[in-house]
């Protein structure tokens, strides 16, 4: 079996002094401009384990520290190079469409929530806007720093904000720099940015 971590442009020369899962030296697999980055799978290694995620994710964090990068979920894997290749010339198009999208950017995730928010019957007695407008005032600074966002539905109570953005590294300082702005300006907020990782998000 084989274990398959990105998908880069054919051209890209990525990291190969990085190892895979069990200490697998990594190995690329081409195919119509696109190039797969993968090791062959250790006796014993078909099960998950916190090791072998903590491999997965070194190695992708690795394509993204020199390339661009489509990050594969862990514990893809197929059966040898030539089914990887088939997989390749399947998804071709969306794969290339996919590199160019990302291409230059990283990820960055944005958590916000009100902890302890008082029960006040009136939504204008609340020391701070209601949900959607305060979801907005977080939200419209960052997602202009970005080409792209992902919003997904709060979790757990008082969280008004989970998103992922997909920013230029030129972009990166500016980005930060606004989460920390929004930090100050909504003290009751507990706001959390993480990143830059690859781009999870946006990668179908």
């Amino acid at each position: 079996m084989i274990w398959v971590y990105g998908i880069c442009a054919r051209d890209a020369r990525p990291p190969l002094d990085v190892r895979g899962r069990g200490e697998a030296p990594l190995e690329t697999v081409a195919h119509g401009g696109l190039l797969a980055v993968v090791s062959q799978a250790a006796d014993g290694d078909e099960r998950p384990s916190t090791g072998a995620l903590h491999a997965h994710a070194r190695v992708v964090d690795a394509l993204m520290d020199e390339t661009t990068v489509l990050p594969v979920r862990f514990g893809t894997g197929f059966a040898g190079a030539l089914a990887v290749r088939s997989a390749l010339a399947v998804r071709r198009t969306p794969l290339l469409h996919a590199l160019h999208h990302v291409d230059g950017c990283v990820e960055m995730a944005v958590r916000a929530s009100v902890p302890d928010r008082p029960r006040l019957a009136a939504v204008d007695q609340l020391p701070f806007p209601p949900d959607r407008r305060l979801k907005a005032a977080l939200h419209e600074p960052l997602g202009g720093l970005a080409v792209a966002v992902r919003v997904w539905p709060a979790l757990v109570p008082g969280e008004v904000l989970r998103a992922a953005y997909l920013v230029p590294r030129a972009e990166l300082p500016a980005f930060q720099e606004a989460a920390a702005e929004l930090e100050l300006e909504f003290p009751r907020v507990l706001l959390t940015c993480t990143g830059p990782w690859p781009p999870y998000s946006f990668v179908e």
